[in-house]
């Protein structure tokens, strides 16, 4: 028998060997764990890379849960990141956060992406 403790709490689920990510939001969820702050933590714990996509997408989803009707028992689920393909002939583009970017590139002056040599 499940244990009806995790039944009520948002989950990510990974699919697809790791490429789709997917955040779950059961409808008894309480208020407190689904706030966009918690659940952006949720999906970080997962090990789902954050940036402004995955951001809006779970932000999105939070707004869904918090807006839906009283009584309304559709859970809200929604694929936050997936794996894109690469493209054959294109170069590869390394955008650096700021304090992982390396000195040596800091120091060029140039933008924050650095062209990756093949």
């Amino acid at each position: 028998m499940p244990d009806t403790a995790t039944e009520r709490l948002p989950f990510v689920r990974l699919l697809d060997n790791g490429r789709e990510a997917v955040l779950e939001i059961p409808s008894e969820a309480a208020p407190e764990i689904t706030t966009p702050d918690a659940l952006i933590g949720l999906v970080r714990e997962r090990g789902v890379l954050l940036d402004r996509s995955v951001d809006e997408a779970v932000r999105s989803l939070a707004a869904q849960h918090a807006s839906r009707a009283a009584g309304d028992a559709a859970d809200i689920s929604g694929t936050v990141s997936r794996w894109v393909e690469p493209v054959p002939g294109t170069d590869a583009r390394i955008d650096w956060a700021e304090e992982f970017r390396p000195a040596a590139e800091a120091s060029a002056g140039d933008d924050a992406a650095a062209p990756v040599a093949g």
